[in-house]
């Protein structure tokens, strides 16, 4: 499992610096797939509680607050403290599927403050990815 997952970071890696495209439907999807198995056990998150969010019920619990965390950190949309990094957002858009890459930029900008809301890094992600998803639900991609 250690090693599909340090193979899929490599991979990531190399299209980020290599490549200049966006990554498929499937492909998005199956890297989510790994994303979950490393975060979710790290942060001890219900399937429940994920798969809650996906329908707009968003509890706050701290195991998922952590989760948000772990996910945007991964792909280093949040620092350390939890805060939103703009920049590196915007240089990774273009690795997204074409019809996603729109609509997350927008919600992205009409959510970004809303890490300033405390300063926990949990609750700052959290924050942040809540208002993503309602914003725009049917976007929405977090594993």
């Amino acid at each position: 499992m250690r090693v599909v997952f340090v193979v899929f970071i490599i991979i990531s890696a190399f299209n980020v610096v290599f490549v200049s495209c966006a990554v498929t439907e499937a492909q998005l999807k199956s890297g989510g797939k790994l994303l979950r198995k490393n975060c979710q056990p790290k942060t001890k998150t219900s399937d429940e509680s994920i798969e809650n969010m996906h329908k707009g019920i968003w509890d706050d619990e701290p195991t998922t607050k952590c989760y948000t965390f772990c996910l945007m950190s991964f792909y280093k949309l949040v620092n350390k403290k939890g805060l939103f990094e703009e920049e590196y957002a915007l240089s990774q858009l273009e690795m997204l599927p074409q019809p996603r890459q729109q609509p997350t930029w927008a919600s992205a900008q009409k959510c970004k403050d809303k890490s300033d809301c405390c300063t926990d890094k949990c609750e700052r992600a959290y924050a942040m990815m809540k208002c993503v998803y309602f914003d725009n639900p049917e976007n929405y991609f977090a594993p």
